[in-house]
């Protein structure tokens, strides 16, 4: 097992990250969403209803709370899908060149799941999934790929996700897309 104490990585380091992966998120999202409708793996009206239905679900509340709400999903989401199973892989396995391999394997795994979660099948998988693999490099980078530090990686991938979730929420509400 790796106990070795590596360098934090600096604000700077975690801004690019934060950076590199919302822009990275943006353009895969535009590449891919439209090639997954053209083959039929989901419909445009399918995605306008859910789209809708989700950025309508916190209109009871006043003011900006939704901002609140979304932001607060994307950290329980992160701490599910990102804390507990990297944290824990890098506990057991630490980070040399030979386990490696099964943080990664964690890795993809866990963002399986986190892109069927929400619950459109291939198209999750392809969109949601890809983000959450690298909201995961995002995370393990954050941390310094250490143990020590996981709570810098949460905090920092929970920043991409929050960002991402009200970002796309406020375009949806703007009417800018669906």
């Amino acid at each position: 097992m790796n106990l070795e104490f590596p360098v934090q990585p600096s604000l700077k380091t975690c801004i690019k990250l934060i950076a590199g992966a919302l822009l990275f998120s943006f353009v895969w999202i535009l590449i891919t969403t439209p090639i997954l409708i053209h083959y039929g793996f989901v419909s445009w009206e399918l995605l306008n209803s859910g789209a809708k239905r989700m950025s309508g679900f916190f209109d009871h509340l006043p003011g900006g709370m939704w901002i609140l709400m979304f932001t607060k999903f994307a950290f329980i989401e992160e701490f599910i899908y990102r804390l507990i199973p990297l944290a824990v892989a890098l506990l057991v396995f630490g980070w040399s060149r030979y386990t490696r391999p099964m943080i990664w394997v964690v890795a993809i795994a866990e963002s399986v799941v986190f892109g069927l979660d929400h619950g459109y099948g291939l198209f999750s998988l392809v969109n949601q999934g890809v983000l959450g693999f690298v909201w995961s490099f995002v995370f393990l980078k954050a941390s310094g790929f250490n143990v020590f530090h996981s709570f810098q990686g949460f905090l920092v991938s929970g920043t991409v996700h929050s960002i991402w979730n009200v970002g796309l929420t406020a375009l949806i509400k703007m009417g800018v897309i669906f």
